[in-house]
């Protein structure tokens, strides 16, 4: 599958490396590359923002190893990041969709959600860390893009994931005000939540969490 990426980006003269493990001096190899393609089930915060810190740093598309048959587009920089070249992430995602995979491109605002259907995305992914970020400030205005871009998300009839930095402080919150999200992802939060309350009970509450 790695070396089908290669040969699509080699194939339209894009610059682009894939990645099936962080490999020594990853810092180096992302410079100036139109895009970055790494199997999910490697990448780290650390891959991601060594990505991110790098100046016009590259789309991510990732591709899953935990579920079969998907593959997602990270815009961690903001909808501004994701795409550079529209064409490149158009024809990964043409030729993720012939391998039979579901496509999800992660958006923060309402730009990306449309960006995400032009790209012919199956699903978006709320990436909800300015949300977590903000929430205890203040929840009504770190919610209100979200509401909106998941709105745009529902007309344009993709699906609808959310996740980063999610927890039993704003999921909530986040649920009673996008009750039409298909799912969450939270890892982290979950984990170091179990490690006080047991695993049985902190997947009970972060279910509770999904009612209103």
């Amino acid at each position: 599958m790695a070396t089908r990426y290669k040969d699509i980006c080699k194939s339209y003269k894009y610059k682009a490396k894939v990645f099936t493990q962080m490999p020594p001096y990853f810092e180096n190899k992302v410079i100036k590359q139109d895009l970055i393609v790494v199997f999910i089930s490697t990448y780290s915060h650390k891959m991601i923002n060594t990505v991110n810190q790098k100046k016009g740093g590259a789309p991510l598309f990732g591709v899953s190893r935990f579920v079969p048959r998907f593959a997602r587009v990270g815009a961690w920089g903001g909808s501004g990041a994701l795409v550079r070249d529209g064409t490149v992430i158009d024809k990964v995602c043409d030729a993720s969709k012939e391998m039979t995979m579901t496509v999800e491109i992660a958006v923060q605002d309402v730009e990306g959600a449309r960006i995400a259907h032009e790209e012919g995305a199956d699903r978006v992914e709320l990436y909800t860390e300015p949300y977590a970020t903000d929430y205890p400030k203040n929840p009504e205005a770190a919610i209100a893009p979200f509401i909106e871009a998941a709105k745009t998300a529902r007309k344009l009839g993709i699906g609808l994931n959310a996740g980063h930095d999610l927890s039993l402080v704003n999921l909530n919150y986040f649920y009673k005000n996008i009750p039409w999200v298909d799912e969450v992802s939270i890892g982290h939060a979950l984990i170091s939540d179990a490690l006080y309350l047991g695993l049985e009970r902190t997947i009970q509450e972060y279910k509770n969490c999904l009612r209103s």
